[in-house]
């Protein structure tokens, strides 16, 4: 029955590709734990095929994708991963609200099956509030991400809202000002291609990074300890390592090492930080 259910899917999703975008051959897969995109194809997740919940979030997760297929210009992700895989995350949250902006304007049928989306997410824990001692550029990618979502009418007020109040207490009134004057509704409103996603993204990245720099400037402290370059967010990095002890992070990866059990893996994702 769930082979019957999958093959069914599938073919439901191949009509669907051809209605949502301009290609007439996506390649659709299910593989894996996670959702993605590669120009002419989309993967989805395997799960339970007979399971209600996990088929409303497959239909999510694949008109998600394919909105990527239509208005998202990877140029602009290249560029950013050039630059810091972290600028590339902030990016790819903008870039999230921008697409499925467009998609639900154009198709308006997909704005039920996004929503539900975002309702499960939050139900399975893939979207939630950060404990008080996640990495800080955590904070910042999840306040972006709730607050585009949150402009987009889904259900991420709440968290906007918590996640809102520990970046002023994180970072300051200042950088809260700033960060806001950088993420305003109307600057929302003109995210209209992928490259004014990148822009603000990069506003935003660079404003972490002054704020970091201004902060904590003590490379001199460190630099004859490692054998790679320092950067503000590798600073940071040491930093929480010095609040919260070494054990609590693997210097290999940035990876929160034993998450809180409330926040998941798909969302402690955010919580990781790449240099």
């Amino acid at each position: 029955m769930s082979k019957s259910n999958k093959t069914k899917l599938l073919r439901k999703y191949k009509n669907l590709s051809r209605v949502l975008t301009a290609q007439s051959n996506i390649e659709i897969t299910f593989s894996g734990t996670q959702a993605y995109h590669i120009a002419g194809r989309i993967n989805l997740p395997v799960g339970d095929f007979s399971d209600d919940d996990f088929i409303a979030m497959s239909m999510g997760f694949c008109d998600h994708e394919l909105g990527h297929e239509n208005y998202t210009d990877n140029n602009w992700y290249q560029l950013a991963n050039n630059k810091s895989s972290y600028l590339k995350d902030l990016l790819n949250a903008l870039d999230d609200f921008h697409q499925e902006r467009r998609l639900m304007n154009d198709f308006r049928g997909t704005k039920i099956s996004l929503r539900k989306l975002v309702e499960l997410c939050k139900v399975k824990g893939l979207f939630c509030v950060l404990q008080d001692d996640a990495p800080l550029p955590a904070y910042i990618q999840a306040w972006v991400l709730y607050k585009a979502r949150s402009h987009l009418g889904q259900p991420l007020s709440d968290f906007f809202n918590e996640t809102d109040n520990q970046v002023l207490l994180k970072f300051g009134q200042g950088f809260y000002d700033n960060i806001h004057s950088l993420l305003t509704p109307q600057v929302l409103d003109s995210l209209v291609t992928t490259e004014y996603c990148y822009e603000t993204a990069d506003k935003i990245f660079e404003l972490l990074v002054e704020w970091l720099t201004k902060f904590w400037s003590w490379n001199s402290r460190f630099s004859g300890f490692f054998n790679f370059e320092m950067t503000p967010l590798k600073l940071l990095y040491i930093r929480q390592i010095e609040l919260n002890g070494i054990s609590t992070f693997s210097l290999d990866s940035g990876k929160l090492i034993n998450p809180p059990s409330e926040c998941s893996a798909a969302m402690l994702s955010i919580s990781e930080i790449n240099f």
